[in-house]
């Protein structure tokens, strides 16, 4: 009995020990790291992510092969490699797969990759340079892609293209494969009508036809377009577009790329000007029509517009779909042309206005020595900059002005009348100091009713060693008006206001020769001119 248990354990141990060596087998090998050598397919994945399949007996299998087996150990992966972007290499045998990473760039000499364990090797400069002349090192390369077709914020796709780039070292001319193409034909929303570039890569030739409900409205030279075409007109064009790029000196690429697409036609971006030319110290109303963020508008003078020594930049405010800005001159800017260039959306809009002659004259101010050196120093207008600088940084978004502007005060007599204009040369008899005014000085007798010169809101009401007791209203968008020389205010800050309300009564408070009233207007800070105003409404396009 008991042999013939022992021949049963026998013969069961017979049967299931090949099972047990196969499965053993089969764990081990599935546990082993695919190789060049065993592989039947090669995965490359670009840093782009574009991917490219090749066989395992592929001249770019054999090159990667070559390059584990011929490369330098190192003891670490270089700090470098950190957060680099690398070329996904698998190595596929059935089921079963090892991924490798592949830092390759330009720079042969710093060529790495880690295997499958993250063990880091240095690759050969002779392998790392082979590599940038196969087809799967096009991304590495900034001449390998098409340029692309912008229309403001779209990239515009091609249905097809043809383009070729030249290899490190000039050695080939290879037909690159990365650009995406259109699958049917696409639609584009277009704030920006039919602006079209691309970069810095200008076209040999760049022809369209453009349609509209079956009806060719235009087919030639994008170059010729401007004029040929009211895009208001329609909500919708096809446009069609041949473009052919050359090679040249700068630019080691060449090909050309179709296109076909549809531009929805949204309301186009406008801008206006209130004014084609003003005097020194005259302020420039600007309009933008269908505006989405008005932050995002840019703006350039040449030359440059500056006050102070600081550039001026005018701030836009939204209203809707809207916004608007006021852009200030002083008593400092050069009579002259200027160009105003205003950019939203990948469209620039240039305007040219002028800035006519004007003559300001001098003045002798006659104060008593002791009040000019207590009230006008160092330290009195440092502290009055400042006062300045952070009330003109409030936010004024909120538009109370209308109509025509009025001067401040109620003219009655020589009440009212000015002493001293804005922009005059003033210099203080007593100490030879000579300054620009920034204002309009008053004659007041004492306790007139000051007023205010437009709707608004009184954000500051206080006093200082130089203005005197003074207020300071906001009319929206940037536009402050200063009170100066006061005997007391009668409001309070937050109060809004009507033009000609009271707001405070004249007196001899801070830098004066006796009994006035200072009103300046100022734009952001920048003092601006306010005779214009008390005859013509600011007026936006």
């Amino acid at each position: 009995m008991k042999k013939n248990r022992f021949l049963v354990v026998v013969l069961i141990l017979v049967l299931f020990i090949p099972s047990y060596i196969g499965v053993y087998s089969y764990i081990h090998t599935n546990k082993k790291p695919v190789t060049p050598d065993t592989a039947t397919g090669v995965t490359i994945s670009d840093i782009v992510g574009k991917s490219y399949t090749a066989a395992a007996d592929s001249d770019i299998a054999k090159l990667l092969n070559r390059i584990i087996s011929s490369s330098t150990p190192l003891s670490e992966p270089p700090a470098a490699l950190s957060g680099s972007d690398y070329f996904k290499v698998t190595f596929t045998e059935g089921k079963r797969s090892t991924e490798y990473r592949y830092f390759f760039s330009q720079n042969t000499d710093a060529v790495y990759f880690l295997d499958a364990a993250g063990k880091s090797y240095l690759v050969s400069e002779t392998d790392a340079a082979e590599f940038l002349q196969t087809p799967y090192a096009q991304c590495l390369y900034a001449e390998a892609y098409l340029p692309e077709m912008k229309n403001g914020d779209n990239v515009i796709l091609p249905t097809s293209y043809n383009w070729a780039y030249q290899t490190a070292g000039a050695k080939n001319i290879l037909a690159s494969t990365l650009a995406e193409t259109a699958t049917g034909t696409v639609s584009y929303t277009s704030k920006s009508g039919l602006s079209f570039d691309f970069g810095d890569r200008t076209p040999a030739s760049f022809t369209v036809t453009l349609t509209a409900d079956g009806n060719v409205l235009y087919s030639g030279d994008y170059a010729s377009i401007g004029g040929a075409v009211d895009v208001k007109k329609y909500s919708a064009l096809t446009v069609e577009a041949a473009v052919e790029w050359k090679g040249n000196e700068e630019h080691m690429s060449s090909g050309s790329a179709t296109y076909k697409f549809v531009l929805n036609i949204e309301a186009q971006t406008e801008f206006f000007l209130g004014a084609d030319s003003v005097q020194p110290g005259g302020i420039i109303p600007i309009s933008a029509y269908n505006v989405a963020d008005a932050s995002k508008i840019t703006f350039a003078a040449e030359p440059a517009l500056t006050h102070g020594g600081k550039t001026i930049t005018p701030k836009f405010y939204a209203d809707g779909k809207n916004a608007y800005a006021i852009l200030p001159t002083t008593y400092e800017t050069v009579p002259g042309t200027y160009t105003l260039t205003f950019t939203y959306d990948g469209m620039s809009f240039p305007f040219t206005f002028t800035v006519t002659e004007k003559t300001f004259k001098k003045q002798a101010y006659d104060i008593a020595k002791a009040t000019a050196e207590a009230t006008r120093n160092a330290k009195t207008l440092a502290a009055y900059d400042k006062l300045v600088a952070e009330i003109a940084a409030g936010d004024f978004g909120t538009k109370y002005f209308d109509g025509v502007w009025n001067t401040g005060i109620a003219e009655e007599g020589y009440n009212g009348t000015i002493m001293t204009g804005y922009g005059l040369y003033r210099s203080i008899s007593k100490t030879g100091e000579v300054y620009r005014h920034d204002g309009v000085d008053f004659y007041a007798k004492d306790g007139s009713k000051v007023l205010a010169v437009n709707a608004g809101k009184v954000v500051y009401v206080g006093a200082s060693d130089y203005p005197g007791v003074f207020v300071v209203i906001d009319h929206g968008y940037g536009l402050l008006s200063w009170y100066g020389n006061l005997a007391k205010e009668t409001v309070k800050t937050g109060d809004v206001v009507a033009a000609g309300d009271a707001i405070a009564t004249s007196g001899s408070t801070g830098f004066t020769k006796g009994n006035s009233l200072h009103v300046g207007l100022t734009v952001f800070g920048v003092p601006v001119c306010p005779y214009d105003l008390w005859e013509n409404p600011i007026a936006f396009k």
